[in-house]
């Protein structure tokens, strides 16, 4: 694994890693995705997007992508954002400094010990705002798909 990684090979690692946590298979977890992504990715398809924490070709993870990603494992969306503990460094491919693995955490969870509960509210208060439910790309606000 490399010590400098991209936030998006930071997302790679964690998506490999929380399909471990559930025991799944790379085809299991493309099917537990799909009602949250609009699509159903190829087992090829996933397994490249796992794979690209090796660098080679490096996906690029959307916000809607990562959000399906909490929501079809049921962790939370800090969760993709964790460095790997022998990572010294994560950051852009071509920025001028990057992001050490403690910056990158506390960017994606903030100060956990004081934010949690505020965040946890906020996000409550979204949800009640939008009818109950969180919508996906590939939905309409009638639960239909696009």
């Amino acid at each position: 694994m490399p010590k400098r990684l991209t936030p998006n090979q930071v997302v790679a690692y964690n998506l490999r890693r929380a399909r471990g946590l559930h025991g799944w298979t790379q085809a299991t977890a493309a099917e537990r995705l799909e009602p949250y992504l609009g699509e159903r990715w190829s087992r090829v398809v996933y397994s490249a997007a796992e794979r690209s924490i090796a660098g080679e070709r490096i996906r690029r993870f959307s916000a809607d992508e990562i959000v399906a990603f909490a929501a079809a494992f049921e962790l939370p969306v800090a969760f993709f954002f964790e460095p790997p503990k022998d990572a010294e460094q994560v950051g852009p491919e071509k920025a001028t400094r990057p992001l050490s693995s403690e910056e990158l955490g506390e960017l994606a969870t903030g100060d956990v010990a004081t934010r949690v509960g505020e965040l946890r509210e906020a996000y409550w208060r979204q949800i009640e705002a939008m009818g109950g439910r969180v919508i996906f790309e590939g939905e309409q606000k009638g639960g239909e798909r696009k």
